[in-house]
């Protein structure tokens, strides 16, 4: 629960402030002290998404294609398996061949 601030508490208006400040500030500074500093799945599919809206630098049109043919796949897999987790035999698959590549 957050703590109550009441003018009462204070002097003035400006110590008020000042003391919502470094309250939040140090909340903020807890926090993400404490969070896990890896990506969720959700994190995974948007920086993939925004890969595909990138186009990789490709300008040719053959390339950009085959490019956001193969971001599109990530972003499927990626997609099934936030939905299902790792269940089907493509995904095990997948998960197999990622945890063993270089």
């Amino acid at each position: 629960m957050d703590k109550e601030f009441t003018m009462s508490m204070y002097a003035n208006s400006e110590d008020l402030h000042k003391a919502k400040a470094e309250y939040y500030q140090k909340k903020y500074e807890d926090i993400k002290a404490n969070q896990d500093s890896r990506l969720t799945f959700v994190d995974s599919i948007k920086l993939a998404k925004g890969c595909f809206d990138y186009g990789g630098g490709y300008h040719d049109k053959k390339e950009h294609e085959i490019y956001h043919h193969g971001i599109q796949t990530v972003i499927s897999v990626l997609e099934a398996a936030d939905k299902t987790g790792i269940n089907s035999v493509q995904l095990k698959v997948l998960h197999n061949i990622g945890s063993n590549a270089r």
